[in-house]
């Protein structure tokens, strides 16, 4: 048995700098004791700015707040995240060699993956061909993994998505239907976690079931710092637990 835990979206940013902050210690310090083995950053560390030198403090902010938890933290890229920084300078600033990979949280294989889209505007993503490949042989290789992405493969509803219900076309990966096919031809991996759509949500999409977690911060244009994680159990059955302040406001359970 695993137990993870995941932080979508922290969109770091001088608005609200302290309080995010604090939400953050704070979701960390609930987590304590509770036998993470692994936590993961799910993209999204920042909010861009125009400064260069603006989103390396940022950056370097997030992950020095993360540097005091009791478990071991692996950070994804979002689409935020690369606006400005470049990957060889966010690899720098995080301490990460990469952002594709897998790691097995007490043997449980998790396999992350960079949907960061850095050569394509706005706030689509993509894994392109040489990911896509990767992910076939590295599902093939593992017995049934579990698959995070910041970009969501799953087909959720998003019809009254503030950000993204008029752009459909930003919400999801340019290559979603390849990836999935990908997925497909590796045999299928237990399920995919994601953020980016500051929406939580449980979906079902060429068969492998897909959930994703609401923002820790800037859910909707009004409601700046939500506090939102995940706690994931991942036994016979992987229970995700979206908390705030430690409190579940919702479970998806995937078989």
């Amino acid at each position: 048995m695993g137990r993870l835990a995941l932080f979508p979206d922290i969109h770091f940013r001088d608005d609200h700098e302290s309080e995010i902050a604090t939400e953050l210690r704070t979701a960390i310090k609930n987590l304590s004791g509770r036998g993470i083995d692994q936590a993961f950053v799910l993209g999204d560390l920042i909010e861009d700015s125009e400064s260069v030198a603006t989103d390396k403090e940022h950056v370097e902010r997030v992950r020095e707040i993360f540097d005091d938890s009791q478990f071991p933290v692996t950070f994804l890229l979002g689409n935020h995240d690369v606006e400005v920084l470049g990957h060889s300078e966010l690899s720098s600033l995080l301490n990460q060699d990469g952002f594709t990979g897998v790691i097995e949280a007490a043997d449980v294989p998790v396999i992350y993956l960079d949907s960061s889209g850095e050569e394509i505007p706005g706030a689509r993503g993509e894994l392109g061909q040489e990911q896509r490949e990767w992910l076939v042989d590295t599902c093939s290789e593992y017995d049934k993994p579990l698959v995070l992405s910041h970009h969501p493969i799953g087909n959720f509803d998003i019809s009254g998505n503030e950000w993204f219900g008029n752009y459909p076309e930003r919400a999801f990966l340019s290559d979603r239907k390849e990836a999935a096919k990908a997925m497909d031809e590796a045999g299928s991996p237990r399920g995919t976690i994601s953020g980016h759509l500051h929406q939580s949500g449980f979906t079902n999409f060429h068969g492998i079931p897909h959930v994703s977690i609401n923002a820790f911060s800037k859910e909707v244009s009004d409601k700046p710092v939500t506090g939102t994680y995940a706690e994931v159990e991942v036994d016979e059955r992987i229970v995700i637990d979206v908390k705030v302040r430690d409190k579940t406001l919702t479970s998806y359970t995937i078989l």
